[in-house]
């Protein structure tokens, strides 16, 4: 005798007792495997964006704070490294380069950052996408991601980057004001000048020419516009870093009394030697110097006791949901236990009725745990989406062994647990069970 005949006809019989049992277990299923997916993948993107930044020195101040608007370019308020130690650091020997770093301008929703030609070909593994890297004050090379195209002509507005619908809405607003008049125009601006005080406002007569993109870096950098730093300096009425009469040079050697400030330095060291030393040197009341992998990994002990906890809780709905299912179902067989005793009566064996029941639990649990796999990972798909779309780091969502591991061991378990449920209603005499009918 064929038991999936009698399985199918449970089915048919208790098809929406079926379809709840199958959703409780694929919810409590996708919670547990949703905490995995993003721990895992949290840790390996931020690991893949600050890898890129080998050690980052910046004034004295929150080293989370430094690491977040480097690699992650959020928008923090930062001191400025002393003259004094950018022009130490830049004499370093056991370097490759050392990128002073200036952030503090935008365009639309990219945010505008000042360095130096080296770091952009560390960036992106010296081989840009198009084009080619800035050789005068007015170039600009743009990441991968950036909506504009080689020999786009822009200016940079002061302030941070502003998010694509807001910006959607101010460029409307702009449009309508370009049908009044230039003088009615000065009139609102002078109108309005102290409600404009620390309001985002262009630098008037500073245009940049994209000449470049670069390779996508898998980083919110990819979102950014880079532009020589010198000319950052400038936009903002600073010594661009050279003398009068080489004031149009790009980059190292900079001239020490022409040198202004910057948000934040990259160093690239030779050795690793050389990156433990420069750490320690520059790791001290005016300056704090340190690896991206020292505040992440006590980012991921943080994320790791909190997915233990929250991993832990999601073993714990899944175990009670299988549980109130297997005792949910023994009751649903109880209540209908004399069709079995029939079959049972009819001559049909023990084994049988037993493979019947064993087999419909687990149909249950089976499709309930696939369910909170697909559940999961497009859950996980959307908030990675969501992520990526406010961090600016490439997240690519995918179930790894540990996720599969955990879902057979659910139904191992639950495969246990099964064993023991049709055993009540089997231990029952026929005639009693026929009784109740």
């Amino acid at each position: 005798m064929n038991p999936s005949l009698l399985i199918k006809a449970s089915f048919r019989r208790y098809k929406y007792i079926s379809l709840a049992f199958v959703i409780l277990i694929a919810v409590a299923a996708a919670f547990s495997i949703i905490i995995s997916i993003q721990e895992r993948l949290m840790r390996q993107s931020s690991a893949a964006v600050t890898n890129q930044f080998d050690v980052i020195i910046g004034a004295s101040g929150s080293k989370a704070d430094l690491l977040l608007a480097t690699a992650f370019l959020q928008s923090k308020s930062l001191n400025l490294i002393p003259t004094e130690q950018m022009i130490n650091i830049l004499a370093e020997d056991g370097l490759d380069f050392a990128a002073p770093i200036a952030f503090g301008d935008s365009y639309k929703s990219s945010p505008i950052i000042g360095t130096i030609a080296p770091f952009i070909w560390h960036l992106s593994k010296d081989k840009l996408m198009e084009g080619e890297v800035f050789t005068t004050h007015e170039h600009a090379v743009i990441g991968a991601n950036v909506k504009l195209k080689i020999g786009d002509v822009i200016t940079p507005t002061h302030g941070e980057a502003m998010p694509e619908d807001e910006h959607h809405d101010e460029d409307e607003h702009h449009d309508e004001d370009e049908h009044h008049d230039e003088d009615e125009h000065h009139d609102e601006d002078e109108h309005h000048d102290e409600d404009e005080v620390g309001h985002n406002h262009q630098h008037i007569g500073s245009e940049l020419t994209i000449v470049g993109r670069m390779q996508p870096t898998a980083t919110a950098w990819d979102n950014a516009i880079i532009i020589p730093i010198e000319m950052m300096w400038e936009i903002h009425g600073l010594a661009n870093g050279h003398s009068d009469a080489n004031e149009e040079n790009i980059g190292l050697p900079f001239d020490n009394e022409y040198l202004s400030e910057a948000s934040v330095m990259v160093l690239k060291p030779k050795s690793i030697a050389a990156a433990y030393s420069l750490r320690s040197e520059y790791d001290e009341h005016q300056t704090t110097a340190f690896f991206p992998a020292e505040i992440m990994a006590e980012f991921y002990m943080l994320m790791g006791d909190a997915r233990q906890i929250l991993t832990l809780m999601g073993y714990i709905v899944e175990a009670l949901v299988i549980i109130s299912i297997l005792i949910g179902i023994s009751i649903m067989f109880q209540l209908f236990g004399r069709q079995f005793a029939i079959l049972r009566a009819l001559g049909a064996p023990r084994l049988y009725i037993y493979l019947a029941i064993w087999g419909y639990i687990m149909s249950i649990v089976v499709v309930g745990i696939l369910s909170g796999l697909l559940l999961a990972y497009g859950t996980s798909f959307f908030i990675n989406n969501y992520i990526q779309s406010r961090v600016n780091i490439s997240i690519v969502t995918s179930l790894s062994a540990a996720e599969i591991w955990m879902m057979l061991m659910a139904l191992i378990i639950a495969g246990i647990l099964a064993f023991f449920a049709p055993l009540a209603m089997m231990q029952q005499s026929i005639t009693k069970q026929l009784a109740r009918g």
